[in-house]
């Protein structure tokens, strides 16, 4: 079968969505929630973990924290448009996923299955009464997001209280989750509204980061879309006019929702383009050559705003596949076949710029006396537990570099890829990837580059 052909085939798979969860009203109920807590000054709280974890802290640091620091910076939108009101809203949202920000480079499976972890973020977060918390799980089966939605259930005293601000989002049947205690116990607590949306079988068996995270994706950003409008709309008394001018367009969460069907056009008509990518980068990782800089050949992935994404595919696939993880800082070879690159100077403001704010990792001493005391029917032993959580802690963000300077020494045999977001990112884009085409030319390399246009803008493909 053709590269095109499977990918086709991939797609089909993933745009079975917005059908099975086409006008529910728990999503009705989830995007009142969140404008309710964000008009009183609360916290809109996402949390999951792995796959749904990584959606969680995209909502955060690549929807809500670059939409309201550039609200901040309009001029003359009138009821609410920039001032300090807006300075305060960018820290309303608070996406996590199990064991911090160290999932974006590390796989971290026996945190994620601790109920204790879920339950101790939510408390190390501070979240409290009035917070919206959505909880999130491909399989509704992840102990730590499990813990954590109970526990912030444990808030309230009321069930229908409770049910207004407690979201449970997950993609699997509920039937056969009900032979395990934690889901089940979720399932039956009335405080907690659930949004199931089943995606079935994933293409890649094992990776939920195909369909389910693909729709919690768009999920959750069209939850806080209409969230956001509404509170601008009621709360702030924001213009028609004045929304246009902001992007947002009178519309019903369902006519959202159904919006997906043009991300589905757009990725079909690029469908022989990405099969070319895709065998590109075949080549690339088979070659078992290339590296200017000593080691095996690599892919440069430049983004600036699209960088979560890349982390979260590049995460993922090294957990699928076995793929080779993120060289560290100071490594004397170069193995890993991926190198993500940003376009800030250093590898502190390259974490800044990826996150909008600082990385958050664990703190080893308050959940290394916790996991001390796991009993013997915890499904993680404690040794296991405390090595993970090696890999969790604040002191991770120094070991790698995802500034502009991670391209240094690529050469013959690697390639490059921008994901670009807008027109807007294209200039900068293309001077880096021509900059690494000028590099590997002085070396005399040959680094091939690629852009391709999955969003129907005006620039379009070209190779180097």
């Amino acid at each position: 079968m053709e590269t095109a052909e499977v990918i086709y085939l991939l797609y089909n798979q993933e745009f079975l969505f917005p059908r099975p969860i086409k006008g529910a009203s728990v999503l009705l109920d989830a995007v009142e929630g969140m404008r309710s807590a964000v008009a009183a000054g609360r916290r809109i709280y996402l949390y999951g973990c792995g796959a749904s974890g990584r959606v969680a802290m995209q909502a955060e640091s690549s929807f809500w924290r670059p939409f309201w620091r550039g609200l901040g910076k309009e001029k003359g939108l009138g009821g609410g448009g920039g001032g300090s009101a807006d300075a305060a809203m960018v820290d309303l949202c608070v996406g996590e996923m199990a064991g911090g920000d160290g999932g974006l480079v590390d796989s971290l499976d026996e945190l994620e299955d601790l109920t204790e972890v879920g339950m101790m973020q939510l408390e190390e977060r501070g979240v409290g009464r009035g917070d919206l918390v959505l909880c999130m799980t491909g399989s509704g089966a992840s102990s730590s997001v499990v813990g954590a939605v109970l526990a912030a259930r444990q808030l309230y005293d009321s069930a229908e209280e409770a049910r207004k601000k407690i979201f449970f989002m997950f993609n699997n049947e509920s039937g056969p989750l009900r032979s395990l205690e934690g889901p089940r116990r979720v399932l039956d607590e009335p405080g907690i509204s659930k949004i199931c949306f089943r995606t079935g079988p994933q293409a890649v068996a094992g990776s939920t980061r195909m369909q389910a995270a693909t729709c919690q994706t768009f999920l959750v950003g069209i939850l806080l879309e209409q969230a956001v409008y509404e509170h601008l709309r009621q709360s702030e008394g924001m213009s028609a006019e004045s929304l246009g001018r902001l992007g947002f367009r009178e519309a019903s969460l369902e006519e959202r929702m159904l919006r997906f069907a043009d991300v589905q056009g757009a990725c079909e008509e690029a469908v022989s383009d990405l099969a070319r990518l895709s065998e590109m980068e075949s080549d690339v990782h088979g070659s078992g050559g290339g590296g200017g800089g000593g080691g095996n050949a690599a892919v440069a992935c430049w983004a600036d705003s699209a960088a979560l994404t890349v982390f979260s595919d590049c995460t993922e696939r090294s957990l699928t596949f076995g793929i080779l993880p993120f060289d560290m800082v100071g490594a004397a070879r170069k193995e890993s076949p991926v190198r993500v690159v940003t376009p800030p100077s250093t590898k502190e403001e390259a974490w800044r710029s990826i996150l909008g704010r600082e990385f958050r990792g664990l703190d080893a001493e308050v959940y290394g006396r916790a996991f001390r005391s796991l009993g013997v029917d915890s499904p993680v032993g404690r040794e296991a537990a405390l090595r993970c959580l090696g890999k969790a802690g604040s002191d991770r963000a120094a070991l790698y570099d995802f500034s502009s300077g991670a391209a240094d020494g690529m050469g013959a045999g690697d390639a490059g890829v921008a994901f670009l977001m807008d027109c807007d990112e294209l200039s900068t884009g293309r001077y880096v990837l021509l900059y690494l085409v000028d590099y590997n030319s002085r070396s005399n390399g040959c680094l091939t580059v690629e852009l391709i246009n999955v969003a129907k803008e005006s620039f379009s493909i070209f190779i180097a």
